[in-house]
């Protein structure tokens, strides 16, 4: 309880955290010039940056950009660190967005071959990539994400990233972010 040093050293990370998430905001607004296929209805302004004390246990933060939550449907990139577990890089898309975009995703991502993870739970704002939440791409054809979609409310497509990597972090989420959005083509 003396030892100061653990807060300031979270606090630290979390600065460093956040100024990434800035940062990688820019590169993923220069990616959607260059893609030019998502609704102009999303959140192009600034990236709202969120934190947390307590998602499972851990405290969080994360970032949604570009973004759009709305009754009628959701659709946005986000961008998360979970403390003691993971980055990782998640497309959500529900309602008039799932509807607008599955065909393009289920193409896109049964001939990309890139390690993404599918989401396979039930509830829409889980965000750990436990078996029992996320399964890896290469684990399904066409028809599965067919019928796992046809019956879901939402689609994620994910990518996370273990703490240990933290080298070729930055480069990793720029490229995730990018070949996410791509996704959408």
């Amino acid at each position: 309880m003396q030892d100061i040093s653990v807060i300031d050293t979270r606090r630290r990370i979390n600065d460093a955290v956040q100024s990434l998430f800035s940062n990688l905001a820019e590169d993923i607004s220069h990616d959607i010039n260059l893609t030019g296929n998502l609704p102009s209805v999303l959140n192009f302004g600034i990236p709202k940056i969120s934190k947390g004390e307590n998602y499972l246990g851990y405290p969080w933060i994360m970032m949604d950009y570009p973004a759009l939550f709305h009754k009628s449907g959701s659709l946005a990139l986000r961008n998360m660190f979970w403390w003691g577990h993971h980055f990782s890089v998640t497309l959500h898309v529900s309602g008039q967005f799932k509807d607008k975009y599955k065909s393009r995703l289920i193409d896109n991502l049964t001939h990309d071959g890139k390690p993404f993870r599918i989401s396979i739970g039930d509830k829409e704002w889980e965000h750990h990539m436990q078996e029992t939440n996320y399964s890896a791409m290469s684990t399904f054809k066409k028809d599965n994400l067919e019928k796992i979609w046809e019956g879901k409310k939402f689609i994620k497509i994910a990518r996370d990233f273990p703490l240990q990597d933290l080298n070729s972090l930055i480069t990793q989420l720029r490229k995730s972010n990018r070949e996410i959005l791509e996704l959408l083509k």
